[in-house]
C-alpha cells in the first residue's frame, strides 16, 4: 500500500511538471518568443510526458505484482493458521484419548488385582478341601491348585508393575555380596531336584546402583523357573561387568541349563502369554515368570530374554550398574 500512494504521488509530481512545460510552451508562443524555445519546450513536455508514462506503467505492475505477493502472503498465513489450528485440536484430542485409554488401562489392572485375589482364594478353598486326601486324584488336584497360585501371584505382580504402586528405589550395592546370599538360598532349592549350580564370577567386586530388592525378585524368578522345569542337570550361571552400547556400565548374567528345551510355539509367546509343561500329570512350566521377570527388567532400565537350544534352556539378563533407574512406560 506504501508503495501504490509514493506512486501516486510521483505519477502526480509528473503530470503538474508537464503541465508546466505545456503552459510555458503556450506563453512562448503567445510571447512571440520565436520558434527554437516553444518547439524545445515542446519535445522536453512530449519526453517528460513519455516518460511519466513509462514510469507510471513501471510503477502499475510494480502496484500489481506487490498485490499478488500481498494476496500470496495472506493466502499462506491463513493455510498456516489452519493447520495450527488442526495441530492444536489433534493434540486436544490425542490428549483425550490418552487420558481415556490411561482410565481404560488402569480400570483392566485394577480388575487383573482384583482376579489374581479371587483365583488365589478359591485355590486355598481348594487345597484347603482336599488336604486330608491321599488319593492320586487329589495329588493332581493340589498340583494344580499350586500352579493356579502361582500364576494368581504372578497376575498380582503383573498388575502391580502395570499400575506402578511401586517403583525402584535404588541404592549403592556391592553385587557379590548379593549373588553370595542368593546362591545359598538356590541350592537349598536345586538339591531337592537333584541341581547343581555353578557360578562362574571373575569379579572381585561389583558395585551396583539398583534396587536390590527388585534385582533379587528377578533373578530368583527366573532360577525357579528353570529349576521347576529341569531335574538332575547342572545349572550355569556366568556374569560379567561390560559396557553397553545403550545403557552404559552394566552387569550381565548368563543362565543355561540342559534339559528340557521349550518348543517355537512357547518361544514365540514367552514374553507375553502363560506358558504351560506338564510333567507326569505335573505342572512345571515357567507360567507367567518370564511375562513378570521381562517387565521388571524394564523397569531397572535392562533387558531380559530366554531362548531354547537344542541341549536346553538360555536366558541374558543385563542390569544397567550406573544409569539412574527411570520408570519405563511401555511394554512391548
Amino acid at each position: 500500500m506504501k508503495e501504490q500512494k509514493r506512486m501516486k504521488q510521483v505519477v502526480l509530481v509528473f503530470f503538474v511538471i508537464w503541465l508546466l512545460l505545456i503552459a510555458v510552451a503556450g506563453y512562448s508562443v503567445y510571447l512571440d518568443a520565436g520558434v527554437g524555445l516553444p518547439a524545445g519546450v515542446l519535445v522536453l513536455s512530449v519526453l517528460f510526458g513519455l516518460s511519466g508514462v513509462w514510469m507510471f506503467n513501471t510503477g502499475q505492475q510494480q502496484v500489481v505484482e506487490l498485490n499478488k505477493s500481498h494476496s500470496r502472503t495472506k493466502r499462506q498465513l491463513q493455510e498456516l493458521q489452519l493447520k495450527i489450528d488442526r495441530y492444536e485440536y489433534d493434540a486436544k484430542k490425542s490428549s483425550e484419548l490418552r487420558r481415556i485409554v490411561l482410565n481404560s488401562t488402569q480400570e483392566k489392572d485394577h480388575a487383573v488385582q482384583n482376579m489374581a485375589r479371587a483365583l488365589d482364594k478359591a485355590m486355598d478353598e481348594i487345597l484347603l478341601s482336599v488336604d486330608d486326601l491321599q488319593t492320586e486324584p487329589a495329588a493332581i488336584v493340589k498340583s494344580k491348585a499350586m500352579s493356579m497360585k502361582q500364576y494368581a501371584a504372578d497376575l498380582l505382580v503383573l498388575a502391580k508393575l502395570e499400575l506402578k504402586s511401586e517403583l525402584p528405589e535404588p541404592v549403592e550395592i556391592d553385587f557379590n555380596t548379593e549373588i553370595d546370599r542368593l546362591m545359598s538360598q538356590w541350592n537349598s532349592i536345586a538339591r531337592s531336584r537333584k541341581i547343581k549350580i555353578k557360578l562362574d564370577n571373575p569379579e572381585h567386586q561389583i558395585s551396583m546402583y539398583t534396587d536390590v530388592n527388585w534385582v533379587e525378585n528377578l533373578l530368583t524368578r527366573l532360577v525357579l523357573a528353570l529349576l521347576r522345569m529341569n531335574r538332575d542337570t547342572l545349572l550355569h550361571i556366568g556374569l560379567i561387568t561390560y559396557t553397553d552400547a545403550e545403557l552404559g556400565d552394566s552387569l550381565r548374567l548368563a543362565f543355561s541349563i540342559e534339559g528340557r528345551t521349550l518348543t517355537a510355539k512357547q518361544l514365540a509367546h514367552i514374553a507375553g502369554d502363560y506358558i504351560s509343561v506338564i510333567d507326569e500329570g505335573q505342572e512345571v512350566g515357567p507360567g507367567l515368570s518370564f511375562v513378570v521377570g521381562r517387565r521388571v527388567a524394564q523397569m531397572l532400565n535392562g533387558s531380559f530374554e530366554v531362548t531354547s537350544s537344542e541341549n536346553g534352556i538360555e536366558a541374558l539378563v543385563v542390569i544397567p550398574r550406573r544409569e539412574d533407574i527411570e520408570e519405563q512406560d511401555t511394554f512391548s
